[in-house]
């Protein structure tokens, strides 16, 4: 497997507003989504970036730190590391992996953790 870019993260914070100006108005991130509870943005590279009150529900399990989704390619002939049997890959993942999956879009994957 190797890891082509980041497509997505997702982080909750207690610090909601301050981490909106900072992305928006200190690091030039397009806004995309303003909700009371949410906010996204849009890197030039097309990465999506979205900010989560602690009382947004939806993405409670977000608790640890930022949930990301990578951009990524395998050869067919290889299961990814994650899979092998007694594997001793070690994923920089603090927890355990929630949900792995792939998604209909060519070359692209998702590793929530929890």
């Amino acid at each position: 497997m190797h890891v082509k870019g980041l497509i997505w993260l997702g982080m909750r914070t207690t610090q909601f507003e301050e981490m909106v100006k900072f992305f928006r108005d200190v690091m030039g991130m397009q806004p995309i989504r303003d909700e009371p509870e949410l906010a996204g943005f849009q890197l030039t590279n097309g990465t999506q970036v979205e900010l989560y009150r602690p009382e947004e529900e939806f993405h409670a399990f977000f608790t640890t730190g930022p949930v990301v989704a990578f951009r990524w390619t395998m050869s067919m002939q290889h299961e990814p590391p994650w899979k092998r049997q007694g594997s001793s890959s070690s994923a920089p993942f603090s927890g355990q992996v929630r949900r792995v999956g792939i998604t209909s879009e060519p070359r692209m994957g998702r590793c929530l953790r929890s």
